[in-house]
């Protein structure tokens, strides 16, 4: 492999740019950016976005998105009751479709 391909899967199960030495960290331009789940493999940062807005509309915002993922992330099975309670309070589901590559 050469330096700035990407290298084989991390600890997330996922490619990581970082290793690869295309930049210092995964930060907020980098599609790569992982955030972890307890008990499981972790999402891209962009779905944990998604889920977190939901999460702060029913529970409020006292721990930021990145308090969450200093504190080990979303438990899987959190992710279900979010929803249902989300679909409760405002009558629909939320929507948590991320788009991966172009749409034609």
């Amino acid at each position: 492999m050469t330096m700035g391909e990407p290298q084989p899967p991390d600890d997330s199960g996922g490619y990581c740019c970082v290793s690869a030495g295309m930049h210092m960290g995964h930060d907020e331009d980098c599609p790569n950016k992982q955030f972890p789940m307890q008990d499981g493999p972790s999402i891209p940062w962009s779905l944990a976005e998604r889920i977190y807005f939901v999460y702060a509309d029913l529970f409020g915002q006292q721990q930021s998105l990145e308090e969450l993922a200093r504190r080990g992330g979303f438990g899987w099975t959190e992710i279900p009751v979010f929803r249902k309670e989300y679909r409760q309070k405002h009558g629909r589901y939320p929507d948590w479709s991320v788009t991966c590559g172009p749409t034609q």
